[in-house]
């Protein structure tokens, strides 16, 4: 029941996206953008005092008792080490980091890009605009659980594989999008494929890396999402501003899915689904 305990927590942490956009659209939409980072500083005091009324006393005790020790101490030269551990306990290590990073750059540009087109080429308002994003949020929460009981049921390269050929297409579509009614369709189709890829690769990660070792190269895989939110806004604003056209960025996000489904099809489609760890490479970690 991995998965589906999964698919039910990724499930609930996705109603603050759902929430968000819309109360923020609604903010910017009845006093002004500046408004919403009040707002944020609001909600982030009140995580504070949440966090200090929780986590104190025996909670708190019994927390540090379940921190484990780290093999390296945290300096940032040893990010190069670490990667080459990371890449060193399966053969999947580094193409499931790529994939993790291919649909980051999409999740970084659908929360900057799809607001500045909806604005800018279809005439949204911002309270528009937090209700689509919002919807966004709504079906990948919908799908997150459907697709983490699927992949009990069908294994996690068919959903991942099929995640990223649904971007492929979807962004595509958002590029080429003359109306209102077609970009909107297509961005909750580009929203879902999101829920089909996020709990495969995240489950994929648990399964080719060692229990013992799972702190520090989590901490390796995660990167690849820090990288694809970097990248995505960046390249996907050049290209925006070099073609004149806001729907660039989906053209981009188009090109990189399609990477992403290859890479997917050359590393999970072998005659074994996923293969055992390398013991080399565990006797290497060591």
């Amino acid at each position: 029941m991995l998965s589906q305990a999964q698919g039910v927590y990724m499930t609930i942490t996705q109603l603050g996206w759902v929430a968000a956009p819309i109360l923020a659209g609604f903010i910017a939409s009845q006093f002004s953008d500046r408004h919403n980072f009040l707002l944020v500083a609001l909600f982030m005091f009140m995580a504070v005092g949440f966090g200090l009324a929780i986590f104190r006393g025996k909670k708190a005790r019994q927390f540090r008792k379940m921190e484990l020790g780290h093999k390296h101490k945290p300096r940032l030269t040893l990010l190069k080490t670490l990667f080459k551990e990371y890449l060193g306990t399966h053969k999947n290590a580094g193409p499931l980091w790529l994939l993790t990073f291919s649909i980051y750059v999409w999740i970084a540009i659908e929360w900057a890009f799809v607001a500045v087109a909806g604005i800018d080429r279809f005439g949204f308002s911002e309270e528009a605009v937090g209700l689509i994003l919002g919807a966004m949020m709504a079906m990948e929460g919908i799908i997150f659980y459907t697709s983490s009981y699927v992949m009990d049921k069908i294994g996690k390269r068919y959903i991942i594989t099929t995640g990223f050929l649904l971007l492929f297409s979807s962004a595509y579509f958002m590029f080429l999008s003359t109306s209102p009614a077609v970009f909107i369709l297509t961005a909750l189709f580009a929203a879902a494929a999101v829920a089909w890829v996020i709990p495969g690769t995240e489950a994929l990660l648990t399964e080719i890396v060692p229990p013992k070792l799972y702190g520090e190269m989590s901490g390796v895989f995660d990167t690849s999402k820090d990288f694809g939110l970097i990248v995505g806004p960046l390249a996907g604003g050049l290209l925006a501003t070099y073609l004149d056209n806001a729907l660039a960025p989906f053209l981009l996000v188009a090109v990189v899915a399609g990477f992403a489904a290859l890479v997917a099809g050359y590393a999970l489609w072998s005659p074994k689904e996923i293969e055992k760890m390398h013991l080399k490479g565990i006797l290497k970690l060591k």
